[in-house]
């Protein structure tokens, strides 16, 4: 039996709870974080779907929890369509 593919995460910096780790990186398997790596970069296997994060930020997505709106669109519009562009536009900005 295969292993579930697993995404790991280089060269960020980290935004932790009471600090920020540079140079570090995740090992997330499942959608669970299940390593983090302070210096040096995680190991790789074979089949792994690798990022670099080129000294960016990697951190939690943010929990908006109350909006009206968002890219250019209006929950007043009360349309589909609306909505759809709301959520695209939270999704890209970092709002899950």
């Amino acid at each position: 039996m295969n292993s579930p593919m697993r995404t790991v995460i280089r060269n960020g910096r980290l935004v932790m709870p009471q600090r920020i780790i540079e140079g570090g990186g995740l090992i997330i398997q499942n959608g669970v974080i299940c390593e983090i790596i302070e210096s040096g970069a995680p190991s790789a296997r074979p089949g792994d779907y690798c990022i670099d994060a080129r000294g960016n930020y990697v951190s939690p997505g943010f929990i908006d929890m109350h909006v009206h709106g968002g890219g250019g669109a209006d929950v007043m519009n009360a349309t589909v369509g609306s909505i759809q562009r709301m959520c695209r536009a939270h999704a890209e900005f970092g709002t899950t």
